[in-house]
């Protein structure tokens, strides 16, 4: 589907420009609203004109609003002419769809078939739901604004032991809120915790970043994809990036220096990359997943 859906973006008649540096700037409609999307390091495929049998690929190296910039084989730079048109041809993103295929492989080594597959699930006896509500911790609440559902949230997910907690409402009743309180009441209590904060776009994932970074002591990373713009970032999240003023990217941290941080927050497509730079499994002792 992701093919058919970006065959639709095809351009049979494109003109690029040039652009400093020895960059071609490709105007690209529907840019802005990521239709298609397109981020830096993506490859685009453009035939010559009078020559449909070789496709030359262009790679992404900036996103601008409504156009990308290129760079080619050194034998397209050197035959374009100011007027040429090319067919231009978008290409998809096997990553995400290798980390999720891989992602099953493992669940399967590891989970019970019935936890995948749970059209006949074996007899569970209930945990139960009465009873008070387990104390909140001895230091406080770091937001004391939450209400008593929040609270209640925090305080039994910190008592929950090593099984799964889903903190469930509707739209705007504070469950990112309510995450990131558990967060810092989790990193208080066990200074040597690791922890990795998820959420599903960058937007959502900066927010928790700058909420649970408020801790000034607090030892924290945003790992950003390489492929997003300096500009996006909020300048709190930027200070605690992997953004590197020397090479002018997001650049992939040491696998000490990510091991070595109390919460690392990332979007789930980052995330799912963390066992091919190096992180063993089991290393993060709670992975929270906001929007999830």
């Amino acid at each position: 589907q992701e093919l058919i859906d970006i065959r639709a973006h095809d351009m049979d008649a494109a003109q690029m420009h040039p652009s400093g540096r020895g960059f071609l700037e490709l105007k690209v409609p529907g840019l802005v609203e990521s239709r298609p999307s397109v981020l830096r390091g993506d490859k685009v495929l453009v035939t010559l004109p009078g020559d449909s049998r070789v496709e030359y690929a262009g790679y992404v190296h900036r996103v601008e609003r409504d156009g990308v910039l290129l760079k080619f084989d050194a034998r397209v730079h050197a035959a374009h002419v100011s007027g040429m048109r090319y067919a231009v041809r978008f290409s998809v993103r096997p990553m995400q769809t290798r980390l999720m295929l891989a992602a099953a492989a493992d669940a399967l080594k590891c989970l019970p078939t019935w936890v995948l597959f749970p059209l006949f699930p074996p007899p569970l006896q209930s945990l139960g739901a009465g009873g008070a509500d387990p104390p909140l911790p001895a230091g406080g609440l770091v937001n004391r604004a939450l209400n008593a559902e929040q609270q209640a949230a925090v305080a039994h997910a910190l008592s929950g032991g090593r099984r799964p907690y889903i903190v469930f409402g509707p739209p705007g009743t504070g469950k990112t809120r309510t995450l990131v309180e558990y967060v810092i009441q989790v990193v208080r209590g066990i200074p040597r915790a690791r922890v990795l904060v998820c959420a599903p776009t960058n937007t959502a994932a900066d927010l928790l970043c700058e909420r649970v970074g408020g801790q000034d002591t607090l030892s924290m990373l945003r790992l950003v994809a390489y492929s997003r713009a300096k500009r996006e970032v909020p300048e709190a999240v930027l200070r605690v990036s992997n953004w590197s003023d020397t090479e002018g990217v997001f650049a992939s941290p040491s696998l000490a220096e990510l091991m070595s941080k109390t919460v690392v927050v990332a979007t789930l497509g980052v995330a799912g990359k963390l066992g091919n730079m190096g992180v063993p499994r089991g290393h993060f002792d709670l992975i929270v997943i906001d929007e999830a």
